[in-house]
């Protein structure tokens, strides 16, 4: 939200704009800029008793931003803002923003968060809803505040179906289950397709993933590693020729790398990411069986060192699609110092994992 807050509603709510300490003045799209403004005077409700009363994490700044703009009442809603948003959005762009809020939709009635994403809510209003993100820094002030109309692509996700086929894991060997892309990063939830994705490596006795200073991707016991079809189905993508990576450089321009997907049923297809360029041993229209060799784990895309994306997904294409739990049978298991075998196991954080029949 940057000067649109005195533009039009359709712009002021519509656009999405928001604030950040490190860039207060950046264009807002469709949206004037802000001139440039002196450091606003201070005003009665930003000092002394009533600064330190203030709320001090999210939810209670959320409670508080609710409650003013009901009230319209904008030396609250301007106490609330860091130094750098009140330099930005001087206080006499507040009250018209307040009043086209109100009028908009009525009065603010309930809110419930949005989850997976941290700061961000679904206000219910009189006439209608609320997107509401905001973000603190350091000194429990606001460095982001975004009100906006509620857009078809917010809406909920349906559940996280499973997979209806037996599958193996996609390895030989045991590895480690290092991340899980359910649990979001640095408060955001993940793509769609990537619900329930994984990230695999290999692990010596130290737990570490590479031998000697971890400069070359020769250096992985990952890499080089066979992937495996995860069930039988028919080849539908096939990328190559994408080049790998030295640790630990990123390339965040072909994200997925050398990839497979392979189509299991009409609503489930499983992707094999980031793998050895010129690795690949199949081909589109490929009939695969579980088990057969796809390519060879490498380090290809946006991946900073040698492991396996791997995730099932409800459609061909990645983008337009939702993210599949994936059930495997018969997966022996280390986890807090113990061994199993699960019937059917899911992929925990932590977990080594390896196939109970590969012995």
């Amino acid at each position: 939200m940057q000067r649109c807050l005195s533009a039009a509603l359709a712009v002021a709510l519509a656009s999405g704009c928001s604030a950040a300490p490190t860039a207060p003045s950046a264009p807002c799209p469709s949206a004037p800029q802000p001139a440039p403004a002196p450091k606003p005077a201070p005003v009665a409700s930003v000092t002394g008793e009533v600064d330190a009363a203030l709320p001090r994490d999210l939810e209670g700044v959320k409670t508080a931003v609710i409650d003013f703009v009901n009230q319209g009442n904008v030396d609250g809603l301007f106490a609330l803002l860091a130094p750098s948003m009140q330099a930005a959005f001087p206080r006499d762009t507040w009250p018209g923003f307040l009043e086209r809020v109100r009028d908009a939709k009525g009065r603010i009635t309930a809110s419930v968060p949005v989850a997976g994403s941290e700061g961000v809510w679904e206000l219910q209003a009189e006439r209608g809803r609320w997107r509401l993100d905001i973000g603190l820094g350091g000194d429990h002030k606001v460095t982001r505040f975004v009100i906006r109309e509620v857009l078809p692509s917010d809406a909920v996700e349906p559940p996280v179906a499973r997979s209806e086929v037996p599958l193996a894991l996609p390895v030989r060997g045991v590895w480690f289950v290092f991340r899980l892309h359910a649990d979001g990063e640095r408060g955001k939830a993940p793509p769609p397709d990537q619900r329930r994705a994984v990230d695999l490596l290999v692990l010596d006795a130290n737990d570490k993933s590479y031998r000697g200073d971890g400069k070359r991707n020769a250096d992985y016991y990952a890499w080089g590693k066979e992937v495996l079809a995860a069930a039988d189905g028919k080849v539908v993508i096939v990328v190559d020729g994408v080049p790998e990576n030295e640790p630990p450089n990123m390339n965040p321009y072909f994200v997925p790398g050398n990839l497979v997907v392979v189509e299991h049923s009409a609503k489930l297809f499983s992707e094999y990411a980031h793998l050895q360029p010129k690795s690949l041993r199949v081909h589109v229209g490929d009939r695969v069986r579980r088990g057969q060799v796809l390519g060879l784990c490498g380090n290809s895309g946006n991946s900073s060192e040698p492991h396996l994306h791997f995730q099932m997904q409800d459609g061909q294409r990645a983008d337009q699609s939702l993210g599949v739990e994936p059930v495997f049978s018969d997966v022996r298991v280390a986890r807090d110092g113990k061994a199993s075998v699960e019937r059917e196991y899911l992929f925990k954080k932590g977990d080594r994992i390896e196939n109970a029949a590969s012995r």
